[in-house]
């Protein structure tokens, strides 16, 4: 696998951590708190309501339910499921597993990052997630698969596995996996991709993770 920024990993593990917050008691805007205003930490556990611009949302389990209004946000738990007909945008950083439930969609731009020993993450049929996947599993000699996407699946964007994955479904951008298998039956078939379609895309606006030059470009603005 190409190597990941130091840097950047490290930023990354600072919001994974963030999930031991106890919030911060900043009062925010019902509609939009303004990334121009103070970042507000908040605890949850159920996401139902509208919850949009320079927040970051905590706490050891937290679901996405599909009445929820999530724009721009940050998430960091423990363990995260996003449930069927979801669709928003938000960047979730977890330490244990994150489902992506069917039919959920995780609009651009949007992203999972996890890191952590055994980590899990699982995208089911019908769902999308468009920004970037990255999980990456500590423990170098594990056999435990850390990355699942079904058949009837689509990523635009980034796909990083540090790890072991069964792979399907359709990605489009860039692609770097360490190990994977495919499952026919009772046979499994080591360092193998079956019934998956990988489209290298350039013109999508990547997220800082690897190391070398990167070229910048705005991607949304927000106020």
């Amino acid at each position: 696998l190409p190597p990941t920024d130091a840097t950047v990993s490290r930023q990354l593990r600072m919001l994974m951590d963030i999930s031991d917050n106890t919030g911060t008691g900043i009062d925010i805007d019902e509609s939009y708190h303004s990334f121009s205003k103070p970042t507000a930490i908040i605890m949850t556990s159920d996401i139902k309501g509208t919850y949009m611009g320079n927040l970051i949302l905590t706490g050891d389990h937290i679901e996405f339910h599909k009445e929820a209004t999530v724009s721009d946000i940050i998430v960091s738990a423990n363990t995260v499921r996003i449930k069927t007909g979801f669709k928003g945008r938000a960047q979730i950083f977890c330490s244990d597993s994150v489902i992506v439930e069917a039919g959920a969609k995780l609009e651009y731009p949007s992203g999972i990052y996890m890191e952590n020993t055994n980590p899990y993450i699982e995208i089911r049929t019908g769902s999308s997630v468009y920004g970037y996947i990255v999980v990456k599993d500590n423990d170098v000699s594990s056999r435990q698969i850390c990355y699942v996407q079904k058949p009837g699946t689509s990523i635009k964007g980034l796909l990083y596995v540090d790890g072991i994955c069964d792979l399907k479904g359709h990605i489009s951008g860039a692609a770097y996996i360490k190990d994977c298998f495919h499952r026919d039956r009772d046979y499994l078939y080591s360092k193998t991709l079956h019934d998956v379609h990988i489209e290298r895309n350039d013109s999508i606006a990547y997220p800082i993770l690897l190391s070398g030059t990167y070229t910048r470009k705005p991607i949304k603005n927000l106020h």
